[in-house]
């Protein structure tokens, strides 16, 4: 597109100037209507994603905040809390389970049990 712009334009004092007639008459290819629904609608849902790994992200930082001071005063006993297995979590993905991984926990009802119990 620069060098469309630069030879349409006339030299300035600092940067090329394109006039409103020239600028008037460069072609611009549009998508079709269908085409910006099709797009619409797949990245619909990878924005919605997004949010929602947003709004996790800021629910994970808000419960690593009130865990971590409580954690290494001894507040809170890390000795008899049972945890999944790892192994459990693996083969999981491997199984292809993400889906189920995800939904084993949910980070909302962890912060909301973490604000009930220890704020």
């Amino acid at each position: 597109m620069k060098p469309l712009l630069e030879a349409l334009g006339s030299n300035g004092a600092t940067m090329t100037n394109v006039n409103k007639s020239k600028f008037e008459k460069i072609k611009v290819i549009t998508p079709t209507e269908n085409l910006l629904n099709n797009f619409g609608q797949k990245g619909a849902s990878n924005f919605s994603t997004i949010e929602k790994l947003l709004r996790q992200n800021q629910l994970l930082k808000e419960a690593r905040d009130i865990l971590l001071p409580r954690l290494m005063t001894g507040m809170i006993d890390v000795e008899s809390l049972s945890l999944p297995k790892s192994e459990s979590l693996i083969e999981k993905l491997q199984a292809g389970e993400e889906n189920s991984i995800a939904s084993d926990f949910n980070v909302d009802n962890f912060v909301n049990d973490l604000h009930n119990e220890y704020a």
